[in-house]
């Protein structure tokens, strides 16, 4: 099956049709749910590197500092 898009790969797989690869943060919920089941877990794929580019200057923006934290959350403190 093909389809466009994360969210219809999503609903695909709870509805039972097939497997899927998809980031941890896509699926958390349905996980803890109990809506999806990780199978393969020793397959996952190696982590790709982000980085984040901005301006360097002494002040930096309250919103780009939340999002350079928020980011950090979520690729770094998993």
């Amino acid at each position: 099956m093909t389809v466009t898009g994360t969210e219809s790969y999503l609903d695909s797989v709870r509805l039972g049709i097939g497997l899927a690869q998809f980031p941890w943060f896509h699926v958390e919920k349905d996980l803890a749910a109990g809506n999806l089941v990780e199978i393969l877990s020793g397959t996952r794929p190696p982590s790709e590197p982000v980085s984040v580019v901005f301006t360097q200057n002494r002040f930096l923006s309250p919103r780009v500092r939340a999002f350079i934290e928020w980011l950090t959350k979520v690729f770094v403190d998993q």
